[in-house]
């Protein structure tokens, strides 16, 4: 069955079948109820039917089964008294479907629902301190299944993290259950991963305390423990990723291996799991945080390995790969000649070049972050030259200058490449001096922008 709507009017009910989600079209003809029990993962894909691209959002069974395909509507060719231009319309509609891929990923894999407790267990609200204790008391005995006990306190974790975190010693009491029987099972280890991802989400506190609990040697021992499982590697990325916020855990992640881990695991499942190429290019970035890890991870092969995923066939027309990848390349190069010289010799000047000819504004930012981050280095100065990057640096800004912090990166790349003279020339002759010169006077500009385009002009 097929209609034409929007979701614009979903609203949610409850009912002996579970939650259901609603949606329907303004006029009484078509009704669609969603049971959300059962969709455990959403795919976000682009597919060519019918001599053109269709946007699709699939919502899938735990099987994979499509549950209900929601399929991005083209906009109709206009009339002569229509004014709007219907092909920025659908590029519009196209640039949204874009961003959240960009923001979700392809596939989003939703967490699991909470098991039923007929006992006193079950909390009724807010999170009580003994509840959770429970639980684990009843996982450690043969009350319960410890997968489902495992299930449960994820849930709780993502419902009622700040709470969770402020009742004594349950963090500990929950790193520690898990420790214990991560090993013996993959399932009860992801679900580990995202029980603490859930806890430290935006929650500086929480990510302290799970360091100080031992949540980094865990989630790093399970990695290790189940190493052909791409849910714990997903789910370890994601969480080693929240984690290396804290400056303490980025100490604690190195100390016990972060980096030889979650390179191992990238190699291992980028390949086939495009969700574990994303993730894993995320991890390395945030733990590029810190200087030794930075260094440690370009040494055990960083750089050739964001290099092979990027340039994968499969993955140069995903723009979250490729965004990731940039990003960890710049933070890979940042205040490190001795990377810099590396990842030059590696190829990464013109992985970079090549990002930056993709029609995908979005990337720009962190194409030119990347960009500027390398060539503060001769060699490299050189390599972009000749990849053709300083015309190229000009015309992504003209283009694509509307994206946050393009322009600003944009100047930033121009006056590092600009030390090596045949690139100035290149800028020269491409038009750059006029450029800087009205980015630097343009008040709807951020004034960062401005004072980078005047400190590009004095290189020039």
């Amino acid at each position: 069955m097929e209609a034409v709507g929007s979701f614009s009017n979903l609203r949610y009910a409850d009912s002996p079948k579970g939650k259901l989600a609603t949606v329907s079209t303004d006029e009484p003809c078509f009704e669609c109820h969603i049971r959300l029990r059962e969709v455990k993962s959403i795919a976000n894909v682009k597919i060519n039917k019918f001599n053109k691209q269709l946007c699709v959002t699939r919502f899938l069974s735990e099987d994979g089964t499509t549950l209900l395909s929601a399929i991005l509507h083209a906009s109709p060719p206009p009339s002569s008294s229509t004014t709007t231009t219907p092909t920025t319309t659908t590029s519009n509609k196209e640039e949204a479907f874009d961003a959240l891929i960009l923001k979700w990923g392809e596939k989003l894999n939703l967490a699991s629902p909470p098991i039923s407790f007929s006992s006193s267990a079950t909390p009724s609200s807010g999170v009580e301190a003994d509840v959770i204790q429970n639980w684990l008391k009843l996982g450690d005995g043969a009350s319960m299944p410890s997968v489902d006990v495992a299930t449960s306190i994820v849930d709780r974790c993502e419902k009622s993290a700040l709470q969770v975190g402020q009742a004594e010693g349950q963090l500990k009491a929950i790193v520690d259950w898990f420790n214990k029987h991560s090993s013996q099972d993959e399932r009860i280890a992801a679900l580990a991963c995202r029980a603490f991802t859930h806890l430290a989400y935006d929650n500086a506190d929480n990510k302290a305390k799970l360091g100080q609990a031992g949540a980094c040697q865990a989630v790093l021992e399970a990695m290790s423990k189940h190493t052909s499982s791409s849910d714990v590697a997903v789910q370890g990325f994601v969480v080693l990723s929240s984690l290396a916020y804290d400056e303490n855990n980025r100490i604690l992640l190195g100390q016990a291996g972060a980096s030889r881990v979650v390179l191992d695991a990238l190699k291992r499942h980028a390949d086939n799991n495009s969700l574990a190429a994303e993730k894993g290019l995320v991890a390395i970035r945030c733990l590029c945080w810190d200087s030794d890890l930075r260094f440690e991870l370009c040494q055990n092969g960083a750089c050739e390995l964001i290099l092979k995923v990027m340039n994968e066939e499969q993955y140069c027309a995903i723009p979250i790969v490729q965004m990731q990848g940039c990003l960890a390349l710049g933070n890979l190069a940042n205040e490190n000649g001795v990377n810099k010289a590396s990842m030059g010799q590696d190829g990464a000047c013109e992985t970079i070049v090549r990002v930056m000819k993709t029609e995908h504004g979005g990337l720009m930012y962190a194409a030119l972050q990347a960009l500027f981050s390398l060539a503060n280095d001769d060699n490299n100065q050189v390599r972009f030259g000749r990849a053709g990057a300083c015309p190229l640096v000009l015309e992504v800004m003209e283009k694509y200058g509307m994206y946050p912090q393009v322009v600003q990166f944009g100047c930033i790349a121009i006056y590092n490449l600009a030390w090596n003279t045949d690139n100035k020339r290149a800028f020269l002759d491409a038009g750059a001096l006029e450029y800087l010169t009205r980015v630097s006077t343009d008040a709807s500009l951020s004034e960062e922008a401005r004072n980078e385009a005047s400190n590009a002009l004095t290189r020039l």
